[in-house]
């Protein structure tokens, strides 16, 4: 199945968020 670029935007996504939970 297609669940690459899936995987791939829900892994930005998640660093993304690290990221901002990491300067609050």
């Amino acid at each position: 199945p297609e669940l690459a670029p899936v995987v791939q935007r829900l892994k930005e996504r998640i660093e993304e968020y690290e990221e901002r939970r990491a300067h609050d």
